[in-house]
């Protein structure tokens, strides 16, 4: 235990941060000659040479004649010693002659049995020791110790036990009914086997969940178990058509494992998609429409009866909040990613987390697994790195989680009674800055507690540093350790999450913050008609739900915005109460340029919108824009995400791959140390270059022919069509820019539109402006 020494209060010996009032209580190294000073001042005690005897009884191992009393002489056993010498004497002397033969026989018994095992002892030294155990027994016992201490020996250091489904990501079938065999979970499979697992490392693999494996030793459509040894994968059983996203399939290969490969620690691989809440983990293709939800894997944990080192979700999107007070009881770190973990839904040349280095190093008694564990990630964000792709990924003590949730609980209460006081658009605000993860319901937690701010806020900011053991973020600005289930963006899934959140025992304050900004977003949005629960509240329409300017359009919620004319300049103008539920991230430029009289060429979407010196939108050309080469591709802006000293976006860029249609991903990330932008891949579309999803993003391999789009206007018909640039690029050769866009020459057009924190959505016309 330590103990703060600005407020007093207890905590545990290895937190960053006092849990009450956020004092720091990571040690100072003390000045150079204080130490002896320290520990040789007035009243001072010394330090214990080893902590960890701290109050143990004194042993010879710990204490070494340290306060011992002097041991006092034993008058008595000389005195015992002088009447048996004088018995023998006398014995030898005068009685010797009755017992002398009786001696001679019994020592010289004792020399045969020593000297030669296979005689049998004297019927009279059978008759003296018929009472004690006899030889045989004797043999049994040896034997027993000896089978004892085999069995001993065959326990390994660890097990490390990886639980993988391989649905679509080894093998789907495509749109014509051939498989195609993607291998990802068999490139994993392939690092395994290139390790040295030595004598103290046991690796069982349970595979299933897919049609077929790219790796010929694993049977298709059927679950079976493997053990690997010196770099081959040996059967160990055939399941058969068994279910891998069932709890008991989990739970029983952890009994098996436990069983079969017994060890002084254990780690746990769960290996595919991954969604946390709602969307749970696991997608088996033999048995679609199934997950293993958070609350499942915590219960098959808990019947498999394995206390792990650590758990490492090989999945996206598992660093949760809500997965870890799930698994918090039975492991004591986790692994985990707050984003997609690239390489098992976007890479075919990498598969992810890297094994082979991680292994070698578990192998090594002497290393820990929480060491090992860094290992892993390390790889991970390297091989992120190599290919230009994005990711988080995290190491979390488990036993800080409950600590944290208490925090959590503290901090969303204080936003509870925020939001019944018509806080409704600050928290909005809020969580839109605090950014997403790839299209789903969390955010992180320390950048929510940044983004909006309470008189809780430093303490959940403290626990959540006293919970991760280690983070790593490339791309994610607001990749800071640790997620939470937050509704907003899929509020109409909120009924199906808020069943983990009360299977969790989550209190009234959570509950009711989450059940009252379901609600709100459900009505603001008109879905509450098909998705409330009977947790539902009723909403009354609010009279500050639309921008001031806002001029009734086409339907309900959709508004057309009026210019005006202001020093000069075309603006929009805008009150401090219309900036407050306007959706920052959600303000976008379109811009349109043409430099003849036949088209109108779509630059594309950005958010890089500017202000006069009263706050007004101004419809002027923008000064920067994304640039390919010296191409000016159509480019859209999505995944915005603003903090005090970061920016973040990713770039949709409309190219050709060897002649057909395709959206490429462009990541773009500004910190304290500069701008770095980044081609994370490309993703197949339609002729219309719609229907872009990150799920199907694929890496280039370098040797592609690309030619750049753009989308324009034929200004005599006003039909959308796509032009290209005559020349083309190697992938290889691509070079990604950020830079000043020059409209000399050209006549330019520019449009705005947003969304407020209500759900209403607002464009102004599109504005003819020449720079």
């Amino acid at each position: 235990m330590a103990f703060c020494y600005k407020c007093g209060a207890q905590n545990e010996a290895d937190v960053k941060f006092c849990y009450k009032c956020g004092t720091n209580l990571s040690p100072v190294e003390a000045p150079a000659g204080a130490q002896a000073s320290a520990q040789t001042g007035a009243g001072s005690q010394a330090a214990p040479a080893n902590p960890a005897n701290v109050g143990q009884q004194p042993t010879p191992e710990n204490l070494t004649n340290v306060g011992q009393q002097p041991t006092p002489k034993k008058k008595k056993g000389k005195v015992v010693f002088w009447i048996i010498f004088l018995c023998l004497l006398l014995g030898l002397g005068a009685g010797g002659f009755f017992f002398r033969k009786d001696l001679s026989n019994l020592f010289s018994g004792k020399h045969k049995k020593q000297v030669t095992q296979k005689e049998s002892p004297s019927e009279e030294f059978e008759e003296e020791n018929e009472e004690k155990d006899s030889p045989k027994k004797k043999k049994n016992d040896d034997e027993e110790e000896n089978s004892s201490q085999e069995s001993q020996a065959k326990k390994a250091k660890r097990t490390v036990l990886v639980y993988m489904i391989g649905s679509n990501l080894e093998a789907e079938y495509d749109e014509k009914g051939s498989l195609e065999i993607k291998g990802l979970a068999s490139m994993d499979i392939g690092e395994m086997l290139k390790a040295d697992l030595g004598e103290e490392l046991n690796v069982v693999l349970q595979t299933g969940g897919t049609h077929q494996w790219k790796n010929k030793d694993i049977p298709g459509g059927v679950v079976s178990r493997f053990q690997i040894q010196k770099g081959k994968l040996f059967p160990l059983e055939n399941l058969g058509k068994v279910c891998m996203t069932k709890k008991s399939t989990l739970s029983e290969f952890i009994q098996y494992g436990k069983e079969n490969f017994p060890a002084e620690e254990y780690v746990l691989v769960l290996w595919d998609h991954g969604g946390g809440v709602p969307n749970g983990f696991g997608v088996d293709d033999l048995f679609p429409g199934k997950s293993l939800s958070d609350i499942e894997i915590g219960q098959a944990l808990k019947e498999g009866g394995v206390h792990f080192e650590s758990i490492i979700f090989n999945a996206c999107l598992m660093c949760s909040l809500e997965v870890y007070l799930s698994i918090c009881d039975y492991a004591n770190y986790a692994v985990a990613a707050e984003s997609v973990v690239t390489g098992t839904t976007l890479s075919k040349c990498g598969s992810g987390f890297e094994y082979t280095n991680f292994l070698n190093h578990l192998s090594k008694p002497e290393n820990s697994v929480v060491s090992s564990c860094e290992i892993l990630t390390r790889d991970y964000m390297d091989f992120l790195k190599k290919y230009g792709w994005n990711g988080t990924l995290s190491i979390v003590k488990m036993n800080r989680i409950k600590e944290l949730y208490k925090a959590y609980e503290q901090y969303i209460g204080a936003c509870f009674e925020d939001l019944k006081q018509g806080n409704y658009a600050k928290i909005i605000n809020a969580r839109t800055a605090s950014g997403k993860f790839d299209g789903y319901d969390f955010v992180d937690l320390y950048t929510l507690a940044f983004q909006y701010e309470n008189e809780s806020s430093t303490a959940l900011q403290n626990a959540i540093s006293n919970a991760i053991e280690y983070t790593s973020s490339d791309g994610y600005s607001n990749g800071r350790g640790i997620t939470a289930y937050f509704p907003y963006e899929l509020c109409h899934l909120y009924d199906q999450g808020r069943k983990s959140l009360v299977s969790l025992g989550y209190g009234e304050k959570i509950m009711g913050f989450y059940d009252l900004l379901a609600s709100k977003l459900l009505f603001y949005n008109n879905l509450a008609d098909t998705y409330a629960g009977d947790w539902y509240i009723a909403q009354k329409e609010d009279d500050s739900s639309t921008v001031s300017e806002g001029e009734s359009g086409e339907s309900k919620g959709t508004y057309t915005l009026q210019t005006q004319q202001v020093d000069g300049k075309e603006v929009i103008v805008l009150t401090q109460e219309d900036w407050d539920i306007i959706v920052g991230t959600s303000l976008r430029k379109t811009v349109y340029y043409s430099t003849d009289q036949q088209y109108a060429h779509y630059l594309g979407t950005d958010d890089a919108f500017t202000t006069d010196d009263a706050g007004n939108l101004t419809m002027e050309p923008p000064k920067m824009w994304l640039k390919v080469n010296e191409f000016w591709p159509t480019s859209v802006v999505t995944n915005v995400t603003r903090e005090e000293n970061s920016y973040s976006c990713v770039f949709w860029v409309q190219i050709y791959v060897d002649g057909q249609p395709a959206q490429m991903g462009v990541t773009y990330v500004q910190d304290q140390d500069g701008a770095t932008i980044n081609i994370v891949g490309y993703a197949p579309c339609d002729d219309e270059f719609t229907k872009v999803s990150s799920q199907d993003l694929k890496e280039f391999t370098g040797e592609e022919t690309i030619k750049f789009s753009v989308s324009a206007v034929d200004l005599s018909t006003y039909e959308t069509v796509q032009r290209e640039y005559n020349d083309s690029v190697l992938a290889k050769n691509m070079v990604v820019s950020y830079e000043d866009v020059d409209f000399e020459g050209c006549k330019v057009y520019v449009k705005y539109d947003f969304e407020d924190v209500y759900g209403n959505s607002y464009e102004t016309n599109i504005a003819s402006v020449t720079k």
